[in-house]
């Protein structure tokens, strides 16, 4: 709560900072002037400027066109009153550290203080696979592992940011008594192909957690594993190469016509005899609309088919059966992957069946990208 402010509260302020603009803009010369005189007099509570950001500018709102006072000059150092807005711009190839591009001087202080960040991953360094090496054919896969567990991996993942990691929340919550479990209990590693986690491979990293998140309503078993996702905040940002390279998202415009079409799944799973099956390997399968999976689904099995699931049906049995949850389902678009799924249920007596958090479902969008925008912010 410290230190933000919402982009409703800046755009409210930013509102009322366009009215004054009008306002005085539409006064006689006299008024314009004496309103002027009066705003020398700083109010407590305001805010020295801050330095502009490198490869980057801030104006005032509040001013218009040839306005001489101090506060108009945009010079670092200058006192403005509270609530002053500045709006911020970067130069090309590099973008603001938040969405919102106002900050607002709040009793003393810049709420959402912005820098320009270099645009390292475009929009197009996503989603891209590798094809000649077993190692680098999906740069996005991550295996979580437990320390507990001597260091196995249990979980499946996928990278969406260099340094975000989305998995299932069931593999980072206690179902006993519902706690998240421990930072320094879990280890992620990125773009391996081997599972064990002491096989030295050049293409990969090994990373310790900084934050887990998970939605604040879920209730694994309990609720029929809605709302089972979670996202892993890496201690450390990971360079983005063709070994290590996030998977894409549908963050603005989502696309729900892949059902129907080919989803592929990567990771890790265990035989039905429980014998780890230590290099990656993947499985092609359908997707199927919410209404129609359900359906589908023995009637003792449906309640698992909650609002935010969709379902999955293998090509050919079995291959799904014993994968790690937690994994992603990608589908690909114009030579790119795109994250659709994480595979959340599979029960034993639907064999060709598998539940998936639906990641283009508008409540888990909206959290992806408020979790992202927040950690990014840490990040910096």
């Amino acid at each position: 709560m410290c230190g933000r402010i919402s982009a409703g509260v800046l755009f409210l302020l930013l509102l009322q900072a366009q009215k004054f603009t009008y306002a005085v803009a539409s006064s006689d010369h006299i008024k314009s002037a004496e309103y002027t005189r009066s705003r020398r007099e700083t109010p407590s509570g305001g805010c020295q400027l801050p330095q502009h950001p490198q490869n980057g500018v801030y104006t005032s709102p509040q001013c218009l066109s040839g306005d001489d006072r101090p506060e108009c000059r945009n010079l670092p150092g200058t006192t403005v009153p509270n609530n002053w807005l500045l709006k911020y711009y970067c130069s090309p190839n590099y973008s603001l550290s938040s969405e919102v591009e106002f900050s607002i001087c709040n009793n003393g202080t810049w709420q959402n203080p912005l820098h320009c960040l270099r645009n390292s991953v475009s929009t197009t360094n996503c989603g891209s696979s590798n094809s000649t090496t077993h190692q680098g054919q999906y740069p996005w896969v991550a295996g979580i592992y437990y320390k507990t567990d001597c260091c196995e991996v249990k979980c499946g993942g996928t990278l969406i940011s260099p340094h975000i990691v989305v998995t299932a929340a069931h593999c980072v919550v206690n179902e006993t008594n519902g706690n998240v479990i421990a930072l320094d209990s879990i280890k992620v590693g990125i773009g391996k192909y081997y599972s064990e986690y002491f096989n030295q491979e050049a293409s990969s990293v090994i990373s310790e957690v900084r934050e887990i998140v998970v939605p604040k309503f879920y209730a694994g078993r309990a609720a029929y594993y809605a709302l089972d996702i979670a996202i892993l905040d890496l201690t450390k940002r990971v360079p983005v190469t063709s070994s290590f390279m996030p998977a894409c998202v549908h963050w603005n415009t989502p696309n729900g016509n892949f059902f129907g079409s080919t989803g592929l799944v990567a990771g890790w799973r265990t035989t039905i005899n429980e014998t780890e099956v230590n290099t990656l390997i993947t499985e092609e399968l359908t997707p199927i609309d919410n209404a129609v999976c359900i359906n589908k689904v023995r009637h003792a099995f449906q309640k698992l088919v909650t609002h935010d699931k969709f379902c999955a049906e293998s090509k050919n049995d079995g291959e799904m059966r014993r994968v790690y949850g937690g994994s992603g389902m990608t589908h690909l678009e114009n030579g790119r992957h795109f994250l659709i799924g994480v595979v959340s249920v599979k029960v034993v007596e639907e064999t060709n069946l598998s539940f998936f958090t639906d990641i283009q479902n508008l409540e888990h969008l909206a959290w992806l990208e408020d979790q992202k925008a927040r950690l990014e912010q840490l990040h910096k």
